[in-house]
């Protein structure tokens, strides 16, 4: 009877890992990575190199990357119009065994879904700019689980710092502030970084300057400044 119970036991176990789908083993993968045609240097695209980038550190595998639709053994990273509209970020998991999709209600949140996977699943961190900072576990194998879903809205949409001209390694502090779901930059910002991270970008200044129309003056004399208690 013993002997029973432990075949049956050991049968199910096969069952169980035979249903489970492996990302990728001793350094090889026959999965890929998909995502929805864009614009290079965007968001979308951006987090399709990022994840292609951090797997191939932690397993040793090329995983091919392009354009393309979800399917069977594919990472699909891209903007899932069925979740509600662009405004409030909608980040989503989505774990199916034989696929993974990695999506969002904007680009922005398809490229938050990325880091959010490789942290959550994965444990991949980013503890300070550059490489030095980075880490990222060595894995033999991952196997996907056969079914879940993630879903998160940040209660805080605009999330950054304020850095004042142009800083110290300024890139890799960029890289770094999206990968911890960083959603704003002010000042020294670069276009490209601007795009491919998907930050809300705002522009501010020490000084304001007004015009010197004398009726504004006459009108709201509050504007000016005030030296020895008159307006000038």
């Amino acid at each position: 009877m013993n002997t029973i119970r432990i075949s049956v036991f050991a049968c199910a176990a096969a069952a169980l890992q035979a249903s489970a789908a492996t990302l990728f083993s001793g350094g090889t993968t026959d999965w890929k990575i998909a995502y929805e045609a864009c614009e290079k240097n965007t968001p979308v695209e951006y987090g399709a190199r990022e994840l292609q980038a951090a797997l191939k550190t932690m397993s040793g595998a090329e995983f091919a990357a392009g354009e393309g639709a979800a399917g069977a053994k594919t990472l699909y990273i891209g903007v899932d119009r069925t979740l509600p509209k662009p405004g409030d970020e909608v980040v989503v998991i989505r774990l199916k065994g034989d696929s993974v999709e990695l999506v969002g209600n904007e680009p922005r949140a398809a490229l938050h879904a990325v880091y959010a996977f490789l942290q959550r699943e994965l444990g991949v961190r980013w503890l300070w700019p550059g490489k030095d900072g980075e880490f990222i576990p060595r894995r033999e194998s991952w196997e996907v689980p056969e079914k879940g879903e993630w879903r998160h809205t940040p209660s805080i949409k605009y999330r950054g710092f304020h850095c004042c001209g142009d800083w110290y390694k300024r890139d890799q502090f960029l890289d770094w502030a999206a990968r911890n779901f960083v959603t704003t930059h002010r000042h020294g910002f670069r276009r490209d970084a601007e795009r491919r991270h998907g930050f809300y970008n705002f522009v501010s200044s020490h000084n304001a300057s007004l015009n010197r129309r004398t009726d504004l003056f006459a009108e709201h004399p509050e504007y000016f400044c005030e030296i020895g208690g008159r307006r000038v």
